[in-house]
């Protein structure tokens, strides 16, 4: 058998903590993705089984905070030992570890109202959340350029759903994603730093969402920007539609002029013809631009897979305050009439049952909320 159980120290631990202890797999590095994937199977599996508060990766293996009963921890750490012991012959040992799970100075922090995001859509369904279905290699180069732009891994951690957190130390997000992705729904990586206090925030939904906001206090709102058009260039053939936005925007775009926020995630099988609202930065496809007609006022930038890269010549009324200046929305609104989203086309072009159930189950779970800009 490759797992072995110190139960020793787990017990130990537990005696000494009685609701609740701090796990440690002690593998190679390149075997955390396993031994996350194992450890999601035996929650599963087991009826009763503790709240796993966070995960940490670092270079020795993996750390779990695990809080339950006694009995719950220990059926869990035997559940996960088969688990593992059924997908790797690598030594794994499963012992009690010290310390904090979860850095606490990052806790409660997040971007600001001033921030500014990159919100790009790399698939299309009818169906509003399912798994990850962007190829890995795609997802290993947008994962890479979210690192890049959060400064990883200098001090970050990852935050699955609302319960699991990896806290990353010496492992590539951009390797760890695809795993991450196709075996979670919904995947967030977040840094921060001490000095000055910040906190970036990448979100990876499905089947096809990357949300980045930005809101370092050492950078102007110019070089925020610079880095969100560098992120809606990182797979452009790929890229179904993205924008640079002002505030926060967690699932999607939000103070829509036409429909509300979750008409527009409904109706997510035409993102490749339609936008929620004209922004000051946007990657447009080739269904998007047959739709329209010149851009003669504004900048545009041929991309590969015969997307577009399409600014407004002036960004400072666009980016330089919370929100974009009236009366340049309004004209920029009247541009792209043909691809805002209207409850015309929605009556036009109905969606699937399907489609509305699915939406409405994410919609009472939260998951479809935007951001608060």
């Amino acid at each position: 058998m490759a797992v072995t159980i110190d139960t020793k120290s787990i017990r130990a631990q537990l005696r000494q903590f009685g609701d609740g202890m701090l796990l440690m797999a002690r593998s190679m590095p390149a075997l955390s993705p396993q031994v996350m994937r194992a450890a999601a199977a035996a929650a599963e599996a087991e009826e009763t089984t503790p709240f796993m508060g966070s995960v940490t990766v670092i270079p020795a293996g993996v750390v779990m905070l695990l809080e339950g009963l006694p009995n719950e921890v220990i059926g869990f750490v035997e559940k996960l030992a088969a688990e593992l012991d059924s997908r790797t012959d690598a030594q794994v040992k499963l012992c009690a570890a010290p310390g904090q799970a979860t850095p606490q100075w990052m806790v409660g922090h997040e971007p600001g109202h001033d921030s500014i995001t990159a919100w790009m859509v790399h698939h299309i369904s009818d169906q509003v959340l399912q798994p990850w279905a962007v190829d890995a290699a795609t997802t290993r180069r947008l994962a890479a350029a979210v690192g890049e732009e959060l400064e990883l891994p200098d001090a970050n951690w990852v935050w699955l759903g609302s319960q699991l957190s990896l806290n990353y130390a010496g492992v590539s997000v951009a390797d760890a994603a695809p795993d991450l992705v196709r075996a979670n729904m919904d995947v967030q990586f977040e840094c921060g730093r001490r000095e000055p206090l910040a906190v970036g925030h990448g979100r990876f939904l499905g089947p096809g969402i990357v949300t980045t906001m930005l809101g370092r206090p050492t950078d102007t709102w110019l070089a925020l920007v610079e880095a969100t058009r560098r992120l809606l260039m990182a797979a452009p053939e790929a890229c179904v539609y993205g924008a640079t936005l002002t505030g926060r925007v967690h699932t999607s775009p939000n103070r829509l002029p036409l429909v509300g926020e979750s008409d527009y995630m409904l109706w997510s099988q035409y993102w490749d013809r339609i936008v929620p609202d004209a922004y000051g930065i946007q990657v447009l496809g080739p269904k998007h631009i047959g739709r329209i007609g010149d851009l003669l006022g504004w900048v545009t930038t041929r991309l590969e897979g015969g997307r577009y890269l399409v600014e407004a010549r002036d960004l400072v009324p666009w980016f330089e305050g919370r929100l974009p200046d009236p009366e340049v929305l309004a004209a920029a609104r009247d541009d792209f009439a043909g691809l805002i989203l209207t409850a015309e086309y929605m009556e036009e072009n109905p969606i699937s049952e399907r489609a509305r159930v699915r939406a409405a189950t994410a919609t009472s779970r939260g998951t479809l909320s935007g951001g608060d800009g």
